[in-house]
């Protein structure tokens, strides 16, 4: 029984690891990209996909951009409805690079590398405990 919660959670650390440095890595490839203050203006359901508005460095207005991704509001019915509405107006931090278009949300994307580490931290600790407990 130890070795079946040993290899879970092992795996858990293995993920979380991949995921961690999947998104840093995202991080690193958006360098040269500025930080921007977008507003959103949309979120697509059921998917939840964000729309918003934003001006780059440059003075150029980009409207209806999509953002980005995320799981904040997905799903149909009424009461994803006034949730999602309750999202439009608010502001966001973006990163945007000029040359390939790319957008990420910025504010997401930590929040994932963190929540992904103390999963990756707390996997490596149960792991060392139950090595030890043996």
């Amino acid at each position: 029984m130890k070795k079946i919660k040993i290899l879970l959670l092992g795996i858990f650390l293995l993920i979380s690891f991949y995921l961690s440095c999947t998104n840093i890595f995202t991080l690193l490839m958006m360098r040269n990209a500025e930080k921007i203050d977008a507003v959103i203006t949309f979120i697509g359901l059921p998917d939840g996909h964000i729309f918003g508005d934003f001006i780059d460095s440059d003075g150029c207005i980009h409207k209806e951009e999509f953002l980005g991704s995320h799981n904040i509001v997905h799903g149909t019915g009424k009461k994803n409805a006034e949730k999602a509405e309750k999202y439009v107006g608010k502001h966001i931090t973006i990163l945007y690079n000029k040359k390939s278009g790319d957008i990420i949300i910025y504010d997401i994307t930590l929040t994932k590398i963190i929540n992904f580490l103390i999963v990756f931290l707390v996997s490596l600790i149960l792991i060392l405990a139950s090595v030890k407990n043996k």
